[in-house]
């Protein structure tokens, strides 16, 4: 009588491990693509807010925080405030708490430096430049720029 042998030959483990290697490197890039697209997504509700908020702050004071140099929302300011403007303290009414830098790192053809939610204004108007690594909803990738006008 012959002996049988139980377990998995050599080639056969590598066999194995050959495709979980393959079926794991292309798990990582959908799921790469999927973290992308989904800061793409945080970007622009983080503008649509501070947006609102701005009109809110205009309403009430009749005009945007003067910023003509501008300001980097989320790093030089997390809130809003009637009394203290943008700062890192609030004083007075809060217009928008706990702004939030951009999420990093910045995707697609964006830059560290475009990567933030840069904030200017006269006090009759205002703009918030930020970047899209891709396409988003009706908006297309690449720097864009918010305003009272809507997201450019």
């Amino acid at each position: 009588m012959r002996e049988t042998k139980r377990g998995f030959t050599l080639v056969e483990i590598l066999v194995v491990i050959f495709i979980i290697g393959l079926l794991s490197t292309i798990a990582a890039g959908v799921f790469g693509r999927a973290r992308a697209k989904a800061r793409d997504s945080v970007r622009v509700s983080d503008v649509r807010q501070l947006s609102q908020a701005l009109e809110l702050y205009y309403n009430d004071r009749g005009g945007y925080p003067l910023e003509m140099l501008g300001i980097v929302l989320g790093v030089d300011a997390t809130t809003l405030c009637d009394t203290s403007d943008f700062s890192d303290t609030c004083v007075g009414t809060k217009y928008h708490g706990n702004i939030s830098p951009a999420p990093t790192p910045a995707d697609g053809s964006c830059t560290e430096i475009q990567n933030r939610y840069d904030y200017t204004s006269d006090g009759t108007t205002y703009a918030i430049d930020f970047c899209l690594g891709g396409d988003t909803g009706s908006f297309s990738a690449g720097p864009r720029q918010a305003s009272p006008a809507g997201i450019q």
